[in-house]
């Protein structure tokens, strides 16, 4: 018999019944012991594994999952864990299901209940992509080196070794690898004993891990350095990561891992905690118990020198994934289809315990731009699904991992907190913990612990005779979310709730089967600042409230706390407009309220519930607000409404307008003013500044100018920040069109292409995004025929890629711009399918710029003359992209009317003139760069 044979292939219906993807609880594994031989010059590795498994009930077969591994079934042997001699038990046959992923093993009598062990012996191959076991690279003075990491969740542990591979599954795990000697290896626990082979090879084993679902095991082999600062906390690096770097890390992770501890009252369960870099991931970071992988960039940070948003990205991939050390480690979701009770906790946790380690950040005010409305905005469709899953299948598990358990869960659990209390909260957490701790979670334990403290408390607010799983199942187990809508009564005001979709022409009411935390804030009230809700709206009822007299405004849901949007009349749009047009009364609303109705009157707009007159009216108060986070909600949704219409009449009034809300923000944030400010207000300059500048503020203008002559002028192509130069080259670009400073970043691109780009490969592509706002038609046609020209300059370093780039910063720039895209694929067809690195990708996602009529014909009309030449799926996108657009023209048609009439009737425009660029041709630009190169 081959020893390696291939397993017998179940042979299978079109459908397989659900039930054939678990796994049985009758046989659980307790304890893997694994041995890895890891081969690095053929990428696989030989496996042998004992599982120590319990019967519960007699059965004669063994169900396990495995995938891709060539498993030695000669050698599969089971016996009693004491027996050193017959009898064994050996597999009748065995069977493996490719759709199911299981393995089942046959015996011809009984196994009795009591403990077995499974000997096994496997090979598998050492991935290039991101899961299982794969290698990544990495260069070190300009030497290749690779990194060999695990990538486990969902369902990846199955290939690399046989397991019982779902969260239900609590086993120890004590890992063995035997690798070249010059790598060190890595895994959750510490290691128990090295030993040096003859074969310039080393066995690495580690201590028994406590018991953990299989997608927590984690292992790495790397030639890394080591940082510690005491002896329980490490990171692990490669050698351009300096000492100081690297405690810098260190130093955010003890001071995240105790308030964590202090909050949660309960201490990390394992004997040490490392982070270790990795090149490439699929997540940012991993939250192996023990072992937390995080991809590269989160290492090298200089404490004096690291930027707002590189630290704060550092601080929150801290953050989230110690987070994880509690719930999804020691508390694990019994499946993956209860993925909010991890990534729901740790997504809010990574913001709450940020804000508590730095709380100038105002991580939870960022919370409602990070991830409240970040939900929202992809949680508006018919397709969305709820949080509690139904997936059975491991291809659906893998995919999951979007914006719902992300985002969506970390916002309503944030509401959740916000429902009774941050102390009860705490409570809550601390009971859950202690209930569950190395176990399994299901909702319903969740809900339970949460019901004991609303009991215990007494005090806290709920609807009557309604539970809190009742109430929290309405969020986890319905799609989407409902916008509450608010009726002025003759002594108040009436409340009721829909589903909110975006979709304009959808007019069929969807059930809304929520329980909705309302608490208001009135002209009366102005001074309460809780957020407990007051009142509830429950499916099926309206909610009244009464005493809010006509004269009052009223808005609901303070802070919003409630993953809700609230949609207004006409009279209370236009009141609360007045409200923030007063300095009085604008300071009355909280900034988290202002972000609130500006973010929920857009996309009320957008979906045809309410009128621009709305949006347009909220954000008039704009030219009064200087706080980053109603200005980053403005700026998302004036941006996203920028692009849908460009082409209408009255295009040049909404510029003017936007422009005349940037005055006195722009002063707070110049760009000139960036590396001297703090925290947010570098957040502030990187966002607010890109709409300010965008729109054309004069102030804005006159800086970028002077930062890019300053730059032009240093042949190291220094003095602007990184984060704001796609600000500067597009505000150039854009609005300095008529002097000689875009010529002379074109120039500069040129340079870099004759003269080797390595050393400045970011900033080319950020010189190329820039550069593609300007909607000089002249500008534009230079710039896409570097696109597709053969160019005459001997050893000019221009790649297909760039030649991708260069069409998208244009397509995606400006009207005019997406425009002559379009035009250049229709007239130059054959240039663009042999020049650009991808055609495919250069199509793909255009839609969102096709707003026109004219426009959709364009994009057509290069589908019905050169589909002959096209592939299949290159047609398939060119359709993809039709329909989309099609969407969008349909959209801009049905609202352009009213937009326009409001601009019209509230927007003056001044007298002007526009700018003209000299018709320099793009060969005059080359020799330019030329001559240019022996003066640097």
């Amino acid at each position: 018999m081959n020893a390696f044979k291939e397993i017998q292939q179940l042979q299978q219906d079109e459908t397989v019944p659900e039930g054939e993807y678990y796994l049985p609880l009758n046989v659980l594994p307790q304890k893997y012991k694994i041995s890895l031989n890891i081969d690095m010059n053929l990428w696989n590795f030989q496996g042998e594994e004992i599982v120590e498994v319990l019967v519960v009930t007699p059965t004669r077969e063994i169900r396990f999952n495995a995938r891709g591994l060539a498993i030695q079934w000669d050698d599969v042997i089971l016996r009693a864990p004491s027996a050193t001699e017959p009898p064994y038990y050996t597999p009748s046959n065995y069977s493996y299901s490719e759709e199911t992923e299981v393995v089942v093993l046959n015996f011809n009598d009984d196994l009795l209940p009591g403990s077995y062990e499974l000997q096994l012996n496997f090979i598998g191959i050492i991935r290039s992509d991101v899961f299982g076991l794969y290698r990544s690279e990495y260069t070190i003075n300009n030497q290749q080196k690779y990194v060999v990491a695990t990538q486990f969740q969902a369902t990846y542990a199955r290939n690399v070794f046989p397991c019982w591979d779902n969260t239900n599954f609590r086993s120890v795990f004590e890992i063995e690898l035997n690798h070249p000697n010059q790598y060190e290896g890595y895994s959750n626990m510490n290691v128990a004993n090295r030993t040096i082979l003859d074969n310039n090879r080393v066995v690495t084993l580690f201590e028994p891990s406590p018991p953990m679902a299989s997608y927590l095991v984690a292992f790495v082999l790397a030639e890394y350095q080591t940082y510690r600062n005491d002896n329980f906390t490490a990171v692990h690096v490669p050698s351009n990561v300096n000492e100081q770097q690297a405690q810098y890390f260190l130093t955010n992770v003890r001071s995240a891992l105790n308030l964590f501890e202090d909050f949660l009252n309960h201490q990390y369960q394992l004997p040490k905690l490392d982070f270790i870099s990795v090149p490439r991931m699929f997540f940012g970071g991993m939250e192996h118990w023990g072992l937390i992988t995080a991809l590269a960039r989160y290492f090298v940070n200089d404490p004096a020198t690291v930027s707002a948003s590189a630290h704060q990205s550092m601080t929150t991939i801290i953050t989230h994934e110690l987070a994880h050390m509690w719930f999804g480690n020691e508390v694990t979701p019994e499946s993956w289809n209860y993925l909010w009770l991890s990534e729901g906790m740790a997504s809010y946790f990574e913001l709450f315990i940020a804000d508590r380690m730095h709380s100038n950040w105002r991580m939870m005010d960022q919370y409602l731009l990070i991830h409240v409305h970040n939900a929202m905005r992809q949680d508006d469709k018919m397709s969305a699904r709820p949080m509690t899953g139904s997936f059975y299948k491991p291809l659906d598990f893998n995919a999951q991992f979007d914006y719902v358990p992300y985002a969506k869960s970390g916002s309503v659990m944030r509401m959740i907190q916000h429902m009774i209390g941050i102390q009860h909260f705490r409570e809550f957490l601390y009971n859950y913990i202690s209930a569950r701790s190395f176990q399994s979670a299901t909702p319903n334990h969740f809900h339970e612990r949460i019901q004991e403290i609303v009991d215990r408390a007494g005090d806290i607010p709920l609807p009557p005779d309604v539970s809190m799983a009742t109430i929290i199942r309405s969020w986890t187990d319905n799609p989407g979310y409902p916008v509450v809508l608010v009726t002025r009564t003759t002594n108040g005001i009436s409340l009721s709730q829909k589903r909110f979709l975006v979709d304009w022409e959808h007019t069929t009411v969807v059930p809304s089967e929520f329980y909705i935390p309302v608490n208001t804030k009135t002209t009366s009230n102005h001074h309460v600042t809780g957020t407990l809700p007051m009142s509830w709206i429950v499916p099926g009822s309206e909610l009244q409230i009464d005493h809010i007299p006509l004269t009052d405004y009223v808005i609901v849901n303070r802070q919003q706390t409630g993953y809700y949007r609230v949609n207004y009349g006409e009279y209370d749009w236009k009141f609360i407009a007045e409200v923030l047009a007063v300095q009085k009364t604008l300071e009355e609303i909280h900034i988290l309220n202002r972000a609130q109705l500006i973010d929920d009157s857009a996309n009320l707009a957008k979906a045809g519930q309410t009128r621009y007159d709305s949006f347009f009216g909220i954000i008039s108060y704009l030219k009064e607000e200087t706080d980053y986070i109603p200005w980053t909600a403005a700026t998302t949704n004036i941006l996203n409404l920028e692009i849908m219409i460009r082409g209408i009449e009255e295009y040049p009034r909404f510029h003017h307008f936007i422009n005349g809300l940037t005055t006195k923000v722009y002063e707070t944030i110049r760009l000139t003013n960036y590396t001297r400010a703090d925290h947010i207000a570098t957040l502030h300059t990187q966002v607010t500044s890109n709409l300010a500048c965008y729109f054309g503020n004069e102030q804005c203008k006159e800086d970028a100018s002077e930062l890019v002559n300053e730059m032009l002028s240093d042949s190291h192509m220094q003095g602007i920040p990184d984060q704001i130069q796609p600000t500067v080259f597009c505000t150039v670009a854009k609005h300095l069109s008529d002097t000689d400073i875009l010529n002379r970043l074109i120039v500069r691109i040129n340079q870099i292409f004759l003269t080797g780009r390595d050393a400045q490969e970011a900033i080319l592509m950020r010189i190329i995004d820039g550069v593609g706002c300007t909607t000089n038609a002249t500008a534009i046609e230079n710039f896409l025929a570097l696109s597709i020209m053969h160019l005459p300059v001997e050893g000019i370093d221009v790649r297909g890629s760039d030649r991708n780039r260069i069409f998208r910063s244009v397509a995606s720039g400006s009207y005019l711009g997406i425009k002559m895209a379009l035009e250049l694929i229709l007239n130059n067809y054959l240039e663009v399918e042999n020049r650009f690195e991808s055609i495919n990708n250069a199509v793909r996602g255009l839609s969102m710029y096709i707003v026109t009529d004219d426009l959709l014909n364009l994009l057509e009309e290069i589908l019905r003359i050169h589909s002959a030449r096209m592939t299949p799926s290159l047609i398939a996108i060119f359709n993809d992209e039709i329909t989309a657009s099609r969407r969008n023209v349909a959209w801009v048609n049905h609202f352009k009317g009213r937009i326009n009439t409001w601009l019209v009737t509230n927007v003056e425009l001044p007298g002007g003139t526009g700018h003209r660029l000299s018709a320099i041709s793009l060969i005059s630009l080359l020799l330019i760069a030329l001559l240019l190169i022996r003066v640097y």
